[in-house]
């Protein structure tokens, strides 16, 4: 399965967004736009409040449970693999990565609450359908998804204007990689013998584990 990050699980929701999109053939002006970042005017400083407008964010993270029950939380990341540096001699690259339980946030504005619903549902569905329907998020390395809740409903004035809004919250798990380059160690020389007098052993061991006397 392949590595997700953070912001390739969000790249993964708009690929679903926009596939569900194109299947029902949505008009241009009806489909909402879904950014970081609540999206500002070309000309001026002030917002644009009009379009309807999905934001993502992450709500909490952490490190994710390697057991059915959930007891067994890892303290730290894992070696997953090591391979033959392609362009070093005498290098390896290390891949070393960890699950993460993510909580994501998604939080639709529109201008009227009825729109709000409207979007909600539909988004909500795209979600649930994407993960267990069609598999997108699979596809993409998340090995578990799960809804948590839709928040309640609320009027914003934050961008300017009035603004209903709500929030939706998912549990996806995160598989984060790291690919480092480590130097083989080709040989090590031990010396064994008794601490009190006795003949001393010269050997050497090599990256395989060999051992050659000397």
């Amino acid at each position: 399965m392949q590595a997700v990050e953070w912001n390739t699980f969000f790249d993964a929701v708009a690929g679903a967004m926009r596939f569900r999109m194109d299947a029902v053939e949505m008009p241009q002006e009806l489909r909402p736009i879904f950014v970081e970042d609540f999206p500002r005017q070309r000309e001026g400083a002030g917002f644009d409040t009009s379009l309807d407008v999905i934001l993502w964010s992450v709500d909490a993270s952490g490190m994710a449970p390697t057991s059915n029950k959930g007891d067994r939380i890892p303290n730290g990341i894992q070696l997953r693999g090591v391979r033959p540096s392609p362009t070093k001699a005498g290098y390896v690259l290390e891949t070393w990565g960890w699950w993460e339980l993510i909580t994501a946030r998604f939080t639709v504005y529109a201008k009227s609450n009825a729109r709000v619903n409207e979007l909600t549902s539909w988004f909500h569905r795209t979600m649930m359908v994407s993960a267990f329907g069609y598999r997108l998020f699979q596809a993409r390395g998340v090995s578990y998804f799960k809804f948590l809740e839709r928040q309640r409903d609320e009027l914003s004035t934050e961008y300017g204007q009035d603004l209903y809004r709500t929030h939706l919250l998912y549990q996806a798990r995160l598989d984060l990689r790291d690919e480092y380059e480590a130097k083989v160690l080709e040989s090590v020389a031990l010396n064994l013998g008794m601490t009190a007098g006795g003949p001393v052993s010269t050997f050497e061991v090599d990256s395989d584990g060999h051992r050659t006397a000397n």
